[in-house]
């Protein structure tokens, strides 16, 4: 055998080239590492060329983008929906015959429908004469059923005499249009009249049936179960809905309001309030803020501040020392409109002068090394009347604060010589109590003192006074008066001014003073029962009265009431942790998600990663798009810079052919 031909040098060089073509550049692929190689299994994108892709991206966005730009704010497009003209391996005659062919073909398939002799539709379309085949009738001598013709075979003179000569109706004569109008009005007035006619019957008919009804209900119905039957009463629904159809339509009396105008007029009220809270508590006068009026108004406002105080003085003197109940109402009533008509600082200040003077006499009691007395009758009436007039639910009072502070220490350090004492020290107890309904302030001094009464009246026994009296600055008539034999439990109630003017003409009895304890001991537990320390201040006060068999009923409830409290209470206790699981070797099996949670997990990547890509080539997208507008910005420029340049020149080429004319 001998040896190969050795390729030519110019098919070894067109040969390399191939090769060379084919083979990429190694430094434009790019390869993203696998974790774990699998043999024969090809990754998607594991190898990629970006510069082909990145020309083969740029390609297709020159043919659809670039069009679309330099299309975009026309209305009219022409589109060339010619066939083969988007076909590039046709040529001109092939795209010209095969246009031709299709619309003969198009032209034919319209045609054939209708044509009897095409045999693909000779099976489905046949000749019919009265709805009978051509070709089941055996002759066309027998007379169908309802024929026109004659026996003789000749038309009909009926059918002659319609059909010919101008069609059905028509006279030989040729009418004028007046005789045509003419015939057209008495037609029309003729169907009028048998309109007339015939509502005039119905009419005549309608008027005997209504004449005839009456006989007819007797016919039906007997007549005197006629009258006796009555019409059924609308009910209350009817009524209330007949009611609201007739009245008057109510008018909005104002707009509804939105949320910020509610917040802002919350907001005002506070504010309001809040002012005038202050003012209570710190007695601030009620001036205007123009210096000029207080300048001018200065005395004439003193003259009237102390005419309200010496009316305010009077009054109150009224209240306190007057035993007739009408005078002691009305004057009562008129201190509280001068409150409500002129400032209440005046009036304040008439209370603070009071105060101010039972103060100094507690004071002088006490630098002569003297407890002080319970206050007298006055005082009282005193203290009373300030918690009916002002506020008391104030954390800070310009007159309630000291009344409160005043009735604390007498309390505290208040001796009870004779009963009035006694009683006057549980007159205070109940108007501390007063004040607190609302603020629900807790009074030391109250429980200090409620609880030796208790004790003395129902727990201790008589011979246990010493130590108790010396302590508490008590005489030996008021422990007797404590220690005196109970035989019924007297119905607990407030205590009256008529029982201190009793008790200072010494009408005072243990009865009334268990009653007083007992009113006193109810209104506490029913203003402290919510407090923290209800159980602490009340379980020892009950405790005492459940001693007592007279007074066990009344304080059974009573202790019920608090022990609920105190059962309500949870108690600290350390921190309770999850107990800790015995070990087992049951493996946690895990069948994973189901084949719905799997198709939606799938289908949730592929949107994601669609979603993805869409952006990613949007904003190619609008790169591509943005060079090409800075590149078509940059050759307009170019090109009006260019013609402004030459514009330029041929005025310089003018202006120097102008100089050298003139020059010559």
């Amino acid at each position: 055998m001998g040896k190969k031909a050795a390729p030519s040098s110019l098919a070894f060089k067109a040969g390399a080239a191939k090769r060379l073509q084919a083979k990429p550049n190694m430094f434009d692929l790019k390869v993203n590492k696998t974790k774990f190689q699998v043999l024969n299994k090809n990754v998607v994108g594991s190898k990629g060329n970006p510069t082909r892709s990145k020309a083969k991206s740029l390609q297709v966005r020159q043919k659809t983008l670039l069009p679309e730009l330099g299309r975009r704010g026309r209305t009219g497009e022409f589109v060339d929906r010619r066939f083969g003209e988007k076909t590039p391996g046709l040529s001109s005659e092939e795209k010209m015959l095969e246009r031709f062919s299709r619309e003969r073909l198009k032209t034919n398939k319209k045609k054939s429908v209708f044509n009897l002799n095409d045999e693909d539709y000779s099976h489905t379309m046949t000749l019919t004469h009265r709805g009978r085949n051509i070709n089941d009738l055996d002759a066309f001598d027998s007379e169908p059923e309802g024929s026109d013709y004659d026996s003789d075979g000749g038309l009909d003179s009926h059918i002659v005499g319609s059909g010919h000569f101008g069609g059905p109706g028509i006279d030989n004569e040729k009418r004028t249009k007046a005789e045509i109008m003419q015939e057209v009005i008495s037609k029309s007035k003729m169907h009028k009249y048998e309109r007339q006619r015939v509502k005039d019957a119905n009419t005549v008919l309608c008027d005997d049936l209504d004449a005839d009804f009456h006989s007819l209900l007797d016919v039906l119905e007997p007549r005197d179960s006629f009258r006796e039957r009555t019409l059924p009463k609308d009910d209350d629904y009817t009524e209330a809905v007949r009611t609201m159809a007739f009245e008057k339509r109510s008018r909005p009396s104002d707009r509804t309001k939105t949320e910020e105008e509610i917040s802002q007029a919350k907001k005002d009220r506070h504010t309001k309030e809040s002012e005038s809270l202050r003012k209570r508590m710190h007695g601030d006068l009620n001036v205007t803020d123009s210096e000029d009026e207080e300048e001018h108004a200065g005395s004439d406002a003193d003259k009237s501040i102390r005419r309200v105080m010496d009316q305010a003085g009077q009054l109150l003197d009224t209240i306190i020392q007057d035993t007739n109940l009408a005078l002691v109402t009305e004057a009562y009533i008129k201190l509280v409109d001068l409150c409500k008509t002129n400032s209440v600082i005046p009036v304040a200040r008439v209370f603070r002068e009071r105060l101010s003077l039972i103060t100094e006499s507690m004071n002088a009691q006490i630098e002569n090394f003297a407890a002080p007395k319970m206050p007298s009758k006055d005082s009282l009436i005193l203290f009373h009347v300030i918690g009916r007039i002002f506020s008391t639910s104030d954390y800070h009072h310009i007159v309630v604060t000291p009344a409160q502070l005043l009735m604390s220490a007498y309390l505290g350090h208040g001796r009870m010589t004779r009963p009035f004492h006694l009683l006057s020290a549980l007159f205070i107890m109940q108007t501390m109590l007063n004040y607190q309904k609302v603020s629900k302030r807790l009074v030391p001094e109250l429980f200090g003192l409620l609880g030796p009464l208790l004790t003395l009246c129902f727990g201790l026994k008589r011979s246990g006074w010493s130590q108790y009296s010396e302590d508490r600055y008590m005489s030996r008539s008021v422990h007797d008066l404590l220690g005196q034999e109970l035989t019924s439990v007297p119905s607990a109630r407030a205590i009256s001014f008529e029982d201190l003017n009793n008790a200072e003409d010494g009408q005072l009895s243990k009865e009334m003073v268990t009653s007083f304890l007992l009113h006193i001991l109810t209104e506490a537990v029913e203003i402290y029962k919510d407090n923290v320390a209800a159980p602490e201040l009340f379980i020892p006060l009950l405790q005492t009265l459940k001693c007592c068999p007279t007074t066990a009923a009344v304080a059974q409830p009573l202790l019920e009431v608090i022990k609920s409290k105190q059962e309500a209470r949870k108690p600290l206790q350390l921190q309770k942790s999850k107990p800790i699981a015995i070990p087992q070797l049951i493996p946690d099996l895990d069948d994973g998600p189901s084949r719905e949670e799997r198709e939606q997990n799938m289908l949730k990547r592929q949107y994601k990663r669609e979603l993805k890509g869409a952006k990613k080539e949007l904003k190619k997208d609008s790169a591509f798009l943005a060079q090409q507008k800075l590149q078509m910005r940059l050759e307009a420029d170019r090109k009006y810079q260019d013609r402004q340049r030459q514009i330029l020149g041929s005025i310089s080429n003018e202006t120097s052919h102008d100089a050298k004319r003139r020059r010559k």
